[in-house]
């Protein structure tokens, strides 16, 4: 994999740093160390090859060595959760305005 390459990308915030490793059990679990760490935010845990991977719902994740990429981008917000709530709230709303058209 070009790290260098990738490092070069035209980005505003995801990969201004990357992280990389040539194996690793999970990149999602490395991410959550290096959260802890004060990362900058949009930051790239990325790998060739993971052997111990988190899918969705907690399942396993198998990736095959330089055949996917495999990789977990740290994003930070400042949105507290009375913000989420109300986006929540404002797209249920929303959804209901447009499951009544078409009913």
């Amino acid at each position: 994999m070009d790290i260098e390459k990738i490092k070069k990308a035209k980005t505003k915030l995801i990969g201004k740093e990357i992280i990389y490793y040539d194996k690793i059990a999970s990149t999602q679990e490395e991410a959550k160390k290096i959260v802890k760490d004060d990362s900058k935010n949009g930051t790239i845990v990325i790998t060739d090859h993971q052997t111990n991977g988190i899918g969705t719902k907690g399942k396993t994740w198998y990736s095959n060595k330089e055949k996917n990429i495999t990789m977990t981008i740290i994003l930070k917000s400042n949105c507290t959760i009375d913000k989420l709530q109300r986006i929540d709230n404002k797209n249920s709303r929303s959804n209901e305005r447009i499951n009544k058209r078409i009913i």
